[in-house]
């Protein structure tokens, strides 16, 4: 009890020169703090709306993606709550303003913070890449996309460990009492290979659906307005770029509790939106009703290119096998709750039918004559 009392009266930091510290009204940046995780978190929570409305009332289904998204979407709030949480113990504050006692209970939001961050983001990165999944079945595709999986994976579960054992005894990662003696990670330096690891995972998953998406069975505007969307995940990797950055100029900085906020808004940043960039191409049947005219019609989707199956001799179902896998609306309107290749051979069979009936109604044409011969009596 006496050790609680004394840390209280001990100050966290030394200020700079010609700075008085301010214990009773420090100068802090909860007014930041607040607004950004807020409006960051309500922008992702609507469009993760849009995304479920799109699949729940258009499609009819909820895949496994959706709830990878659902579930980073949560811990986007809870890594928010737990920063605003924290300003009651100095996050946003600079350390010379604070008295000791108050650097353990931040440096445990602090840690449950950063656990739930990783999780968020490795929930964002396999919601991304189990859609991917859905977009073609060809072997080296899926071949590369579960290696990304494991990848991902791999890197955050090391993350999530050296974040929260990083220290020997582990208690050190938060009692600034038990530091002196404590051997540890060095923090921030896993903070920047984390963030490396996350900026080459997010340019792999962005160059992966290139190839596939511009050989698509459509015409060349809506191919470029799915890669632009897709693409769209370039900005997450601005974000990284950013956020790497940003943590440079505080290798060196001891004002934990001050430069923190910056280092939580860029993955604040970072986190929602890679929740829009995964629900971007699923708004695609959502965006149709609203553009109709910008995005095209399914029926002229799938007849940008090529003529008719049967009217030039072609086997009718080879040909809307290719229409319907290389086609966009393939993307984006596969019902999910059946397996994938059984799902497509239903479409080929069914759109193989319509084709068969509107060639032979093209083309046969019966017509019955009657005649009748009379005898001449003579």
């Amino acid at each position: 009890m006496s050790s609680t009392r004394d840390l209280s009266q001990v100050p966290a930091g030394t200020p700079p020169a010609g700075v008085t510290p301010n214990f009773e009204h420090p100068e802090g940046s909860q007014y930041q703090i607040y607004s950004l995780n807020i409006a960051l978190c309500l922008t992702g929570t609507v469009i993760l709306a849009l995304r479920l409305y799109t699949r729940a009332m258009l499609q009819r289904t909820i895949a496994l993606d959706d709830w990878f998204c659902i579930w980073a979407q949560i811990c986007a709030w809870l890594f928010a709550i737990l920063c605003m949480l924290n300003i009651r113990n100095g996050y946003g504050f600079h350390m010379w303003d604070l008295h000791l006692n108050k650097i353990k209970p931040f440096k445990q939001y602090d840690l449950a913070a950063e656990d739930i961050f990783v999780v968020g983001i490795w929930l964002v990165k396999t919601s991304i890449l189990l859609f991917y999944l859905r977009l073609s079945h060809e072997k080296r595709f899926r071949q590369m996309t579960y290696a990304i999986m494991i990848f991902v994976a791999v890197y955050n579960i090391l993350s999530l460990l050296i974040f929260t054992l990083g220290c020997s005894p582990v208690q050190a990662m938060w009692d600034v009492t038990l530091m002196p003696t404590a051997k540890c990670v060095d923090q921030l330096a896993f903070v920047y290979a984390n963030a490396a690891f996350n900026l080459f995972s997010d340019i792999i998953t962005l160059a992966l659906p290139i190839r596939l998406c511009w050989s698509l069975q459509t015409t060349l505007k809506q191919r470029v307005l799915l890669m632009l969307v897709l693409m769209m995940g370039s900005f997450a990797c601005v974000i990284a770029i950013v956020r790497i950055v940003t943590m440079m100029p505080f290798l060196d900085d001891m004002d934990l509790t001050w430069y923190k906020v910056t280092l939580a808004k860029w993955a604040m940043v970072e986190i929602n939106v890679g929740i829009i960039c995964a629900c971007l191409p699923v708004l695609r049947p959502l965006l149709l009703q609203v553009f109709p005219q910008l995005l095209g019609s399914s029926k002229a989707s799938s007849g940008a290119k090529g003529n008719r199956g049967g009217s030039d001799g072609s086997d009718p179902v080879s040909s809307t096998r290719k229409k319907v896998i290389r086609n966009w609306d393939y993307l984006t309107t596969l019902n999910t709750t059946a397996a994938p290749e059984t799902t497509t051979d239903v479409e080929v069979q069914e759109m193989a039918k319509h084709e068969a009936m509107d060639s032979q109604s093209a083309i046969v044409r019966s017509t019955d004559y009657s005649v009748t011969c009379k005898r001449s009596s003579s």
